[in-house]
């Protein structure tokens, strides 16, 4: 006769526990260990201080408003997707089922974040929960560079146009004409001098 294993129920319960802990957890065990946080900053390509407006697929996709651009060239809003790529997690959706990740980032529309996307993709900024991005405190501003400014000053500064926005000078309009008049004068004194009779000989 086969021999019978009674499990307590108290040890049911802890394994449960246990087994629960392990799962709700994903990221931390998935993401190594983050370098100092300057580190960071100078190894991807954009970084923003910004507030989030709005949110999509559980709060994975963040529309942003920007305040403070830190690196790189971005628009006063931008849109950064800390999960799978939007058309995956659209295509999911769309069938009722959740498409995801064990480092997916979720943001809180309201909350201003420091921004430290690794990458893009199209128009869309690319992050999660193993980046340097994190809710935004006075101690961070300390990390921030000597040309951090809003998107508008900033994108001036990262693309300057090669136009004069100040226009011409005045002075410039005046070299312009007594140069103009020096040649109209040269002109006068040789025409005037081909008109001369030559004397005979």
């Amino acid at each position: 006769m086969p021999r019978r294993t009674f499990v307590s129920h108290s040890t049911v319960v802890a394994a449960a526990i246990l087994a629960s802990l392990a799962l709700s957890q994903p990221a931390a065990a998935s993401c190594m260990r983050p370098p100092p946080l300057d580190k960071a900053l100078a190894a991807v390509p954009v970084v923003f201080v910004g507030t989030v407006v709005d949110t999509q697929h559980d709060g994975r996709t963040a529309t942003f408003d920007v305040e403070e651009i830190w690196k790189g060239s971005v628009g006063a809003r931008v849109v950064v997707n800390g999960g799978p790529s939007v058309a995956e997690m659209e295509n999911a959706e769309a069938q009722g089922q959740v498409a995801a990740t064990s480092v997916d980032r979720a943001y809180e529309t309201g909350v201003r974040y420091l921004v430290v996307p690794f990458g893009a993709s199209g128009n869309v900024l690319t992050d999660n929960a193993c980046s340097s991005t994190q809710p935004y405190t006075a101690k961070l501003a300390s990390h921030a560079p000597p040309g951090a400014a809003p998107p508008e000053s900033a994108t001036s500064a990262l693309a300057p146009s090669s136009s004069n926005d100040e226009g011409a000078q005045p002075w410039q309009f005046v070299l312009v004409a007594l140069g103009m008049a020096a040649l109209l004068a040269v002109a006068l004194a040789i025409a005037r001098r081909s008109r001369r009779p030559r004397p005979s000989s």
